[in-house]
């Protein structure tokens, strides 16, 4: 069984943030989210994301976004907190 991907793109198609639900195995899920900040993104010239090809790969810093891993840490937290 294939299970979701969700993604945030820009309008070009560049992916920078991915939550994936990898299985669900006794009523719980495991899953990973992957959000680039300031990657290398030639790293991912050779991979497929979530094995969708129609998208591509971007960061915060490729959209102009200055934040630190600490600042995304603090972000994030706040936010899973808010919802989960």
């Amino acid at each position: 069984m294939k299970l979701p991907c969700q993604q945030c793109c820009q309008p070009d198609d560049r992916c920078w943030i991915r939550l994936n639900i990898k299985r669900v195995r006794h009523g719980i899920s495991y899953h990973g989210v992957a959000l680039n900040v300031k990657p290398d993104l030639s790293h991912f010239q050779g991979i497929v994301p979530c094995g969708i090809r129609e998208f591509g790969v971007t960061s915060l810093a490729e959209m102009g976004k200055e934040a630190g891993l600490s600042d995304v840490d603090r972000v994030l937290q706040k936010e899973f907190a808010h919802y989960f």
